[in-house]
């Protein structure tokens, strides 16, 4: 080439570049901008927005704190200022549940910072729609645990900081349930020294039963009732009613010792209020929020390792031997029954491995990096095999509700950032979507539903499901080839979630006071059931704040677009700022990802 036609070709070579490097800009551009236009269109969804706000209006007016005036037990609470009246559960044929005061001889306690749940007996044979007639409010540490998860999705610029004023109400609720170095299920037993327990569960009516379903002469009433029940033998009832070898008496049947599930859970919620109070420059909530770093190291000490077959619960065979996971119970499981009840008592005898109780530690390992704890990578391989044996379904004896699993090891994966479970992603997210499309085959209500599996409502399995799907993240969804579904089902979800929402008008007039000028109604679902026994029919427990809880977590996930961007997670600094609960004249909630 010429001199004359390198000069003549100069322009074109430089027209040619900047083609180039805008298109190369724009592709690049275009990568990224269809998510974070999906994620501003979410955000600007009404309707969505109007269900979370309901939601965080429902926990609000529900939380147990001490209102002014005597209120129900179900919100006010009975132990502090001028108390609150008695109420238990009714669930009768053809009206949905009600509180009233059948029983004026049982007074109701609760505990200042916590939302009501209720727990059910024999619900299958003794109820109702899988409720029993009557159900008494049961306060336990998980209950408040989790139900405080989703509130660190979100940031408040508002005046009405509704968010912070509830987790401000639960600051000393733990100590309600600390016992020697970990956490319990329940608070002590107040005129039972030691003990620990139920505070609304007569235990005179429970001696009663269990000396009725031990006697011979009522077999064959009790085998009719108990049929095809998953219920434990009498062989327990038997053990625990027997004052030569327990002195004690029914109390033992929930003098319970400290458990790894609600041991990590506190650990978990301790850290995420501490980085709470540290975004919001509180020093002296800082200051003063410890994280229990020594029970989660108590939780090393108790692993599926080297067991007399005598202490293994025979329903944990899929696990196969020695799998060095993490057990239930932190108790020494071979030491004789009822010789400690200032530790407890494990239920039935038998220790047991729980795969949600593993993800739910793993969660709490990985948020405090501490990856490298006894029994981490033992817990991932147990969790990825019931994952690709699909043993997940049925792997968690206290959890009926079979979406559990797919929540709480998603969880783990992502706001834990636990990387060793990316590789069971990618078949649970297949299993999910064939599990949703299988129910909602035939069924267009239901489009977009997740089953519960024993929990005959499906809003808290939904709710699971879509937290799964979120969590889960697109970027599997294009390496298995289902990125089409997998938004379609998130979509789908989401829909019905909204869908399902009624209306709840307020009860407390300091929530009407906070809510000026706003909408004075919340939302509420159908209380799924979140946990049981081990054996699943005896006793399960119902929460409809805990039910809003899920969906409050699964729709600010899908909000700040979890399934979009894989570096979201609940310790990123991104969250969900409320700047206001009422924008305008139309009601709208301001709300935006910072």
């Amino acid at each position: 080439m010429t001199g004359v036609g390198i000069k003549q070709a100069k322009p074109l070579l430089r027209l040619t570049v900047i083609i180039l490097f805008v298109t190369c800009g724009f592709h690049r551009l275009s990568g990224a901008r269809p998510d974070s236009l999906i994620v501003a269109k979410r955000l600007e969804n009404k309707e969505i927005k109007e269900t979370v706000r309901g939601i965080i209006y429902y926990l609000y007016d529900n939380q147990i704190i001490d209102r002014k005036g005597r209120r129900s037990c179900y919100y006010d609470a009975t132990d502090a200022g001028d108390g609150a009246k008695s109420r238990q559960e009714i669930n009768l044929p053809f009206l949905p549940p009600f509180h009233a005061n059948i029983r004026p001889p049982l007074k109701t306690h609760n505990i200042e910072g916590e939302w009501a749940s209720s727990v059910h007996f024999l619900p299958q044979r003794l109820g109702f729609r899988g409720r029993s007639i009557v159900a008494v409010h049961d306060p336990n540490l998980f209950t408040a645990t989790y139900i405080l998860y989703p509130f660190f999705l979100f940031k408040e610029k508002s005046d009405h900081r509704l968010i912070h004023e509830m987790i401000e109400n639960t600051r000393n609720l733990d100590v309600h349930f600390k016992r020697g170095k970990a956490y319990n299920f329940w608070p002590p037993v107040p005129d039972k020294p030691g003990f620990h327990g139920p505070l609304n569960i007569p235990l005179h009516d429970i001696e009663v039963l269990a000396n009725s379903y031990i006697n011979p002469h009522h077999r064959f009433l009790w085998k009719r009732i108990v049929c095809r029940q998953d219920v434990p033998s009498t062989d327990w009832f038997k053990k625990v009613m027997n004052p030569q070898l327990n002195p004690h008496g029914v109390v033992s049947f929930f003098n319970i010792p400290n458990d790894a599930d609600d041991t990590a859970g506190e650990v978990t919620i301790q850290l995420l209020k501490k980085k709470y109070y540290k975004e919001i420059n509180d020093s002296s909530a800082t200051a003063t929020t410890i994280i229990d770093t020594a029970a989660l190291t108590e939780i090393e000490k108790w692993r599926d390792n080297g067991r007399y077959p005598l202490y293994e619960d025979p329903r944990d065979f899929w696990k196969r031997k020695n799998s060095g996971a993490w057990l239930t119970w932190l108790r020494d499981e071979t030491e004789p029954l009822f010789s400690a009840p200032a530790i407890g008592d494990i239920p039935l005898g038998f220790n047991n491995v729980d795969a949600v109780i593993n993800a739910n530690i793993m969660l709490a390992a990985g948020m405090m990096n501490r990856k490298n704890i006894r029994g981490f990578h033992e817990s991932a391989a147990m969790l990825l095999r019931a994952i690709e044996l699909h043993r997940w379904p049925d792997c968690g004896l206290y959890y009926p509700n079979k979406m559990t699993f797919p929540y709480a090891v998603t969880r783990a994966y992502r706001d834990g950032n636990i990387t060793v479970l990316r590789s069971g992603m990618g078949k649970l997210l297949n299993d999910l979507l064939a599990l949703q499309d299988d129910y909602s085959n035939g069924k267009p209500r239901k489009k977009g539903a997740f089953p519960g599996g024993k929990d005959r409502s499906d809003i808290l399995s939904t709710a699971y499901g879509l937290c799964a799907l979120l969590n889960i993240g697109e970027d599997i969804a294009k390496e298995t080839g289902k990125e089409t579904e997998y938004r379609r089902a998130i979509d789908d979800a989401v829909d019905y979630l909204i869908r399902k929402r009624k209306k709840q008008k307020i009860h407390n007039r300091d929530a009407f006071e906070k809510m000026k000028n706003i909408p004075r109604y919340s939302y509420k679902w159908t209380a799924g059931i979140f946990f049981s026994s081990s054996y699943s029919d005896l006793a399960v427990w119902r929460s409809e704040a805990y039910t809003g809880a899920i969906v409050l977590e699964a729709l600010a996930k899908y909000l700040a677009g979890y399934d979009t961007d894989k570096s979201m997670n609940i310790t990123s600094k991104k969250r969900l700022l409320i700047e206001s609960y009422m924008e305008n004249t139309d009601n709208e909630m301001n709300l935006k990802l910072q």
